[in-house]
């Protein structure tokens, strides 16, 4: 016997917008307008004001209405720093944490003013992606782009390494770059990593080891880099996964691809959402307004996408 898994929308029964064939319940809508260019980092708050926060080579912006109006933040007390990541604290919608090239900072007002934060001891690596747990929000992750993980259990004042398990890069001899990353909603002690070449990893004893979760997602390393993935959980159920991932077709081609799990990354379906062919994917988020959602948001339109339900079909006859 072979168990092949069946998706199912959980909102089949909702319509509206551009519907995409084979998922039912997918809504193609205008914007955000990003305020310049492909943004280095992109994160919505989902409590509170729904505000959306962009990164970009000139500077970090605030919209409080899905992106039809941008304000510049404050950004002063980083000096010339290159900013390359950024995340919200997930019970205060005001309180906003950057890295890049240059360090850590920390914002409790939305960007009006900034403190610098303690970097992993040694590290001279770029920060490339920031996570805070949400349940232990003193606990906080982040990525770099030559040395791995690292975790802080006290708000950012002291870290350690949690690295192990986590792939090489190409050239070997240090770790692949850490992209993305996300901390499960219910388990300070379980994460997630995505990598541009090598896929997804996942802790579940706080980054003391991780083992790649890429069953369903094609075969790595990809051969070149094209994009950042990105990794989001539903704050309903948190063995419900999706992630983004943009693959080279050819050297001039590269396609958006969206992939679900509903059990904690073991195993990774397809989703069929349309991605127009002149734009690409920047992130996934979760949809503020509705729980059954997911947000992909890309260069020219916002795209909602309902979680699916799994089940597993035995086909007899057939080996797994």
């Amino acid at each position: 016997m072979a168990l092949v898994w069946a998706a199912s929308a959980l909102a089949s029964g909702e319509r509206g917008g551009d519907q995409t064939a084979g998922t039912p319940g997918i809504m193609r809508e205008p914007g955000p307008r990003l305020p310049v260019g492909r943004p280095r980092a992109v994160v919505q708050s989902t409590n509170g004001a729904r505000r959306l926060y962009v990164a970009t080579e000139f500077g970090l912006f605030a919209s409080d209405d899905e992106g039809r109006h941008w304000d510049r933040l404050q950004t002063a007390p980083m000096k010339n720093a290159d900013l390359l990541a950024m995340t919200v604290h997930p019970q205060n919608a005001e309180q906003l944490f950057v890295g890049g090239r240059g360090g850590l900072w920390k914002s409790p007002d939305g960007g009006v003013s900034w403190s610098p934060l303690a970097t992993p001891a040694g590290t001279r690596s770029t920060i490339r992606s920031i996570a805070v747990a949400p349940t232990v929000p003193e606990t906080i992750y982040v990525g770099t782009e030559r040395e791995g993980v690292f975790r802080s259990p006290d708000g950012g004042n002291s870290w350690s390494s949690a690295s192990r398990g986590l792939p090489e890069a190409l050239a070997g001899g240090r770790s692949a770059p850490i992209r993305s990353l996300v901390v499960d909603p219910t388990n300070p002690s379980i994460a997630y990593v995505g990598t541009e070449l090598h896929g997804l990893h996942k802790t579940t004893d706080g980054g003391t080891s991780w083992v790649a979760i890429n069953q369903g997602l094609g075969l790595f390393p990809l051969p070149w880099r094209v994009g950042s993935p990105s990794i989001v959980i539903s704050r309903v159920d948190s063995r419900q996964m999706m992630t983004m991932f943009l693959r080279p077709l050819h050297s001039r081609l590269v396609r958006t691809f969206i992939y679900q799990s509903s059990d904690g990354g073991e195993r990774w379906f397809a989703m069929e959402v349309e991605v127009p062919s002149n734009a690409q994917g920047v992130t996934l988020t979760e949809d503020p307004s509705d729980p059954k959602r997911a947000v992909l948001l890309t260069t020219t339109s916002t795209i909602r996408i309902p979680w699916q339900s799994v089940t597993a079909v035995e086909i007899p006859g057939k080996q797994p």
